[in-house]
């Protein structure tokens, strides 16, 4: 995380908080796709066109049951 922020002069968005959100929504098991592929991506798991691909492909589930 702290390469990615030495390299932009701009606000990395979620770098700081995307492993703690993770954490939490497996911890109280909610479905959040785009926090984990973008913990993927910052941990150097996924290239974030890969992430782009993944997410505009996945099969789409109700808001809410």
């Amino acid at each position: 995380t702290a390469e990615i922020a030495a390299s932009t002069r701009q606000v990395a968005e979620g770098v700081k908080s995307c492993a703690s959100l993770l954490e939490l929504a497996r911890r109280v098991d909610v479905y959040a796709p785009i926090v984990e592929h973008v913990h993927a991506v910052v941990e150097g798991e996924l290239a974030a066109s890969d992430m782009l691909t993944r997410l505009i492909s996945r099969d789409t589930k109700p808001e809410r049951d």
